[in-house]
């Protein structure tokens, strides 16, 4: 896979850059956020904390890493509400993207995780396609996903992506808002991309569309295509075969590229056994400046809350529908201090009337900000909504009654 790169600071966004004093100065982290589009400030309510007396609560994990749980009442109708928060001190922390199974296709819940991984805590991460045990692919995350530099899962909905990017101490956290374009080099060079309809990465190909889907190593084991899906399979950058049985097996040195509908009989005319065949991912902002990821994880958020400490509104109706920014629900979400050196992960319950009501997205962001972050990302909520210490296990109460499994998760690792 090829990508192109350009400097972080060539990309148009706002970049902070801090440095700790001591025997040497270091670049401790940097913030790198996208100009707002569709979200303003001043469409949102007044920020405000969940209520006006909070119980508070604070454990200590280690030197920087505390574990603050809130309670109270609600301002607006008494609701009650719980919620957990997770204050990291990134120069003595950082952040790990993990994937359930270690693949796209797989579920696995954030305790699970944070054992199996050794990590000191996690939480629930970005949006999935299905959490349905039973549907044939679940798990699949639903937008931008990168791991260890490596483009994964495209981009959906117009949705933010919120990265670690560098080394454990010096970690940058940025938002981008990324746009895929996948490209095919065929037999000869000759080109087979976006120009002949779409070209999906890592996701469901749809039967009836005319379209085409790229199934890297990381998907799983098969593409889980049904039956009479065309699909040109490749390893070390040639074919090795041309078969429409579905679910082909994913070399772990190639790839796979399936189409559907008409689509089918192009991808049969352009690609033969032996020749040739490899391709390129280009990832670009809004504006078709090339993004780097090199060293970086993303998961998809969204929307943001808050920014500078104020809220934000105007949220896009095609992406956020009004019940989940004015209703409470279950949310995890995750801010970062004025000066860029603090994280906070947080998890409010929700959906149980008689212990937590949950949070609108304005409580959110209040929340947030008057435990001290300046800007605030909203992740999957709802019954994926999980906290996990390590050696405790869950802290909270999903809203399932028990901890949901999931495609990602955010983990805490220490700083050696």
């Amino acid at each position: 896979m090829k990508t192109a790169a350009v400097p972080p600071s060539s990309l148009g966004h706002r970049i902070v850059r801090l440095g700790f004093v001591g025997a040497a100065t270091v670049s401790a982290l940097a913030v790198v956020t996208p100009p707002a589009r569709a979200q303003t400030v001043g469409q949102a309510p007044a920020l405000e904390p969940l209520a006006a007396t909070v119980t508070r609560s604070v454990s200590t994990l280690g030197p920087g890493l505390d574990h603050v749980e809130l309670s109270g009442r609600a301002t607006v109708g008494e609701a009650p509400w719980s919620a957990h928060v997770l204050r990291v001190d990134l120069s003595r922390y950082w952040i790990d993207l993990a994937l359930a199974m270690d693949q796209l296709i797989g579920q696995e819940t954030p305790s699970s995780m944070v054992e199996r991984k050794g990590a000191l805590a996690g939480v629930n991460g970005g949006f999935s396609v299905s959490n349905d045990p039973w549907n044939i692919i679940h798990g699949d995350p639903n937008g931008f996903v990168v791991i260890d530099g490596e483009v994964v899962s495209e981009p959906v909905q117009d949705r933010p992506a919120l990265g670690f990017c560098g080394e454990p101490g010096a970690q940058e956290i940025r938002v981008v808002d990324p746009r895929l374009r996948v490209h095919v080099t065929g037999p000869g060079g000759s080109a087979f991309g976006p120009d002949v309809g779409v070209v999906g990465l890592n996701r469901a190909l749809a039967a009836d569309a005319h379209e085409w889907v790229l199934f890297t190593p990381v998907w799983g084991r098969t593409t889980l295509t049904r039956a009479g899906t065309i699909e040109v399979v490749v390893s070390g950058g040639r074919v090795t075969g041309v078969t429409e049985s579905g679910s082909a097996r994913i070399p772990l040195d190639g790839f796979v590229l399936s189409a559907s509908g008409d689509a089918g009989a192009l991808l049969r005319e352009r690609f033969g056994v032996g020749e040739r065949a490899d391709y390129t991912l280009e990832l670009t902002d809004p504006a078709g400046r090339t993004l780097d990821v090199t060293g970086c994880d993303f998961t998809t958020a969204g929307p943001q809350v808050a920014d500078e400490g104020r809220a934000l509104g105007g949220f896009d109706p095609a992406s956020y529908q009004p019940g989940f920014v004015v209703d409470r629900h279950p949310r995890t979400a995750v801010g970062v201090s004025a000066d860029g050196r603090t994280l906070y992960l947080l998890v409010i319950d929700g959906r149980q009337p008689d212990f937590s009501a949950g949070a609108t997205l304005a409580e959110l962001a209040g929340l947030l900000t008057s435990e001290g972050a300046a800007a605030v990302y909203n992740l999957d909520g709802g019954g994926s909504t999980a906290m996990a210490l390590d050696g405790i296990g869950v802290v909270n109460r999903p809203s399932d009654g028990t901890e949901r499994r999931r495609c990602d998760v955010l983990l805490i690792f220490p700083v050696l």
